[in-house]
């Protein structure tokens, strides 16, 4: 569903990846790990044509759309939830989900509001609140239900735990379980490798933007090269 080929990106005059390649297949929970600045973000921006990719090659679905505007990429079925939520602040919870469905019509667009609002019953009850006076951890529920309001075949989830509460951190993950469970084609971003690996089917670690190991999560659960690779060990 989703490929790289020695994708190359960066900003200014910098490489931040040198030459990523990695896939997710349609239904797959792929987890990106590393520590900070091994390119996490930096990969899933020049996914979803926030970046340039300067070398290699994205493709969505067999097409090729890193020479595509980001508008372009979303209506071929890619979503990014980026890190630090970024929600509309000034518009209502039921604007925002609306925003994340700009580019679809018709009846599957009330089907898919019951089922966002069904997979986060918080959001219902909080409806007509201006997105900006909801906590982080509802913010970042509703981001995430923003992205699957376009109905992607692919979503990115950037960070999803970052500055939760860990009471809310268990609620995101549960959620993104229960992505999986519908078959939810995700890769995820996320800097707690293990709560990453415990929904994920298969991983990537990133070092100086580049793969440094890849597999599945039974696997690199016990590996001693994630804690070198991750923690620096």
């Amino acid at each position: 569903m989703l490929e790289l080929e020695g994708v190359r990106a960066g900003y200014g005059g910098v490489d931040v990846l040198e030459g990523v390649h990695l896939r997710v297949s349609e239904g797959e929970v792929v987890a990106l790990l590393g520590r900070n600045g091994a390119g996490k973000t930096t990969t899933l921006r020049a996914i979803s044509g926030l970046i340039r990719v300067r070398a290699g090659a994205v493709r969505l679905g067999g097409e090729r759309i890193d020479r595509l505007p980001p508008e372009a990429i979303v209506r071929r079925g890619l979503s990014h939830v980026p890190e630090g939520r970024q929600v509309f602040g000034d518009l209502t919870v039921a604007e925002n989900l609306r925003m994340g469905a700009y580019a679809r019509r018709g009846r599957s667009l009330r089907d898919q509001l019951d089922w966002v609002l069904e997979l986060f019953p918080v959001l219902r009850q909080r409806y007509g609140q201006l997105a900006g006076t909801l906590s982080g951890g509802e913010q970042q529920m509703l981001a995430i239900a923003r992205g699957l309001m376009a109905r992607p075949r692919v979503l990115l989830v950037d960070e999803p735990s970052l500055g939760l509460s860990p009471r809310m951190v268990h609620t995101v993950f549960t959620v993104l379980a229960r992505l999986r469970e519908a078959g939810t084609t995700l890769l995820l971003v996320e800097q707690n490798a293990f709560r990453a690996l415990g929904v994920a089917d298969r991983a990537y670690v990133l070092k100086g933007g580049r793969v440094e190991l890849e597999g599945s999560s039974e696997v690199l659960k016990t590996s001693p090269e994630v804690e070198r690779l991750y923690l620096g060990a």
